[in-house]
């Protein structure tokens, strides 16, 4: 009887846990990053791309380009122009996109990759 009441009481524990901390990484609401840009490197078994962001600069005539490198996580929404339901092998070099993405640690990983 003691014994079932441990187990009930770290399973409980642990559904708590799992609950507050997250499983599967950061959460997709709390740290969301909005962006949009041109896909310059799609690299599909690794599962990574390079999206070239145009930014205006205020002493110049030229816009500051840069090129920032995401993961595409296994679970993310992708859709293109002609597919609402896309996956990563339907993107393409110089495909303008909007993405939502999550920063952990040092890497960028995007959930959600649409046309823009």
């Amino acid at each position: 009887m003691k014994q079932i009441k441990l187990h009930t009481i770290a399973a409980l524990l642990g559904l708590v846990l799992a609950g507050t901390v997250g499983c599967g990484g950061p959460a997709k609401s709390e740290g969301e990053i909005k962006d949009e840009g041109r896909i310059r490197d799609l690299d599909i078994p690794n599962r990574t791309l390079v999206i070239r962001h145009r930014m205006p600069t205020e002493n110049s005539n030229e816009d500051l380009r840069l090129y920032r490198t995401y993961k595409v996580a296994y679970d993310c929404r992708i859709s293109t122009a002609d597919k609402p339901e896309a996956k990563i092998d339907d993107l393409r070099d110089d495909d303008k996109v909007d993405v939502r993405y999550v920063k952990d640690g040092q890497e960028f990983i995007l959930y959600r990759i649409k046309p823009d």
